[in-house]
């Protein structure tokens, strides 16, 4: 189903995925020039977001072709990125522009796929176009599963020096967070209640399937969470270790308890 967005003079449709479009001035009604950025797919080591960017620059520069210098700012302990972009005259649609898209990475300045499923990102960087050249409209569009773009969030300005100040963010579907961290309380809750009420021929059976219904519970969010270890994985771990305490305790506090006991009657028959 296609889904609408839009900031500035006009909405874009995309098929299954949402673009967000930015103007700088009031549109033609066809052959607007413009420059998309396509972001992909999340790395799971890196803060980063794989995708890439594609120019039409319509009729605006005549029919010759051009290659244009893209060069994007770094963060964090990433350099800046330059790219190439080689525009041709397409005869048939009447406009210059590129081939195909060229790849290029997104750095997030928050989180990383470690941070499942708490792993929304954030954009801010620096766009240099050399030569420089008119481009009204910048477009961006979200193709990565388990993610949204809030278009609110989506801005570009002209910056003095004829750079573009570009940001964004890629926000984890809220669903995703909230049904994870419910399956981690319920976890929890029932942690307690087998090490606290089963009865003690019982409680094989049950830490058991507890074990194996843990770590089913992962597979929910097999395609989102392709990464290992992330910190619902950790998360997992740490109801495994704590329901081994709690065994651990249980057992060994009614053991105290008895030793105290007959210590003290012995003491009482001499």
């Amino acid at each position: 189903m296609a889904k609408v967005e839009w900031i500035g003079w006009r909405s874009v449709v995309s098929e299954g995925s949402i673009t967000c479009q930015v103007a700088f001035q009031p549109l033609r009604d066809r052959n607007n020039g413009y420059i998309e950025f396509f972001v992909d797919k999340e790395e799971l080591l890196e803060p980063i977001f794989d995708g890439g960017y594609f120019i039409n620059l319509t009729d605006a520069y005549g029919r010759d072709q051009i290659r244009l210098k893209v060069t994007t700012t770094g963060a964090r302990n990433y350099g800046s990125s330059t790219t190439f972009a080689d525009l041709r005259w397409d005869a048939t649609n009447q406009v210059l522009w590129m081939n195909d898209k060229v790849n290029m990475s997104f750095i997030s300045l928050t989180n990383s796929h470690r941070m499942f499923p708490f792993d929304s990102a954030r954009f801010d960087y620096l766009l240099n176009i050399d030569p420089a050249v008119s481009i009204p409209v910048f477009r961006f569009t979200d193709r990565v599963p388990g993610f949204v773009m809030p278009c609110s969030t989506t801005t570009v300005s002209r910056q003095a020096d004829g750079n573009f100040h570009v940001s964004f963010e890629l926000r984890r579907n809220s669903f995703i967070p909230i049904a994870a961290s419910v399956l981690l309380l319920g976890a929890l809750v029932f942690c307690f209640a087998i090490a606290t009420f089963v009865e003690t021929k019982a409680l094989p059976t049950a830490v058991a399937s507890f074990f194996f219904s843990l770590w089913s519970i992962r597979g929910v969010f097999g395609p989102e969470a392709q990464g290992f270890p992330t910190l619902f994985d950790v998360g997992l771990l740490g109801l495994c270790l704590l329901i081994l305490s709690l065994l651990f305790i249980r057992f060994i506090w009614p053991s105290s308890d008895n030793a105290t006991v007959k210590t003290g009657r012995s003491r009482a028959a001499k």
